[in-house]
């Protein structure tokens, strides 16, 4: 089973004003994911990657009568590095981590049944639940997705 793969972006993503992204990453993620307030099923998450630019995370449903926002995350480049190390510390020690990230709150915290990743103030705020199967499987992405940001230093 693949945990997750790597699209090169070549055709232009149809949404006016939004170049397309360099490279993708899709993470599949269990029956345990859900995100809120949508209260809804996550089946997985897309990390499009601008290189040098911006990584943005969206999340896919596996329904979406409502049409609830697919965006869940968009960070710089140069956050990318310490996001992806705080969530890892976080997981491999089972704590948390709280960060401000061009003013926007970012925590994840641990728990007995998987992880919890908010994001945004109080009146804005998302709730990604992941299951334990996952968590290893988007830290990996994300950690993925900070090599291909990296702009390619000169020799």
């Amino acid at each position: 089973m693949t945990s997750h793969s790597v699209v090169i972006a070549t055709e232009a993503s149809g949404l006016p004003g939004l170049r397309p992204p360099e490279a993708q990453i899709r993470v599949d993620l269990d029956d345990r994911c859900f995100l809120f307030p949508a209260a809804k099923n996550v089946s997985h998450m897309q990390l499009l990657i601008y290189r040098g630019k911006k990584l943005r995370l969206e999340v896919a449903f596996p329904y979406n009568a409502s049409q609830s926002a697919s965006e869940f995350l968009e960070l710089g480049a140069d956050a990318v590095p310490d996001f992806a190390r705080k969530m890892v510390e976080a997981v491999y020690r089972a704590g948390s981590f709280l960060t401000i990230v061009d003013g926007l709150n970012i925590s994840m915290c641990t728990h007995a049944n998987g992880y919890n990743l908010q994001v945004g103030d109080f009146s804005t705020q998302r709730d990604l639940f992941v299951s334990p199967a996952c968590i290893w499987r988007l830290c990996g992405a994300i950690c993925r997705a900070g090599d291909f940001l990296a702009v390619k230093e000169a020799h």
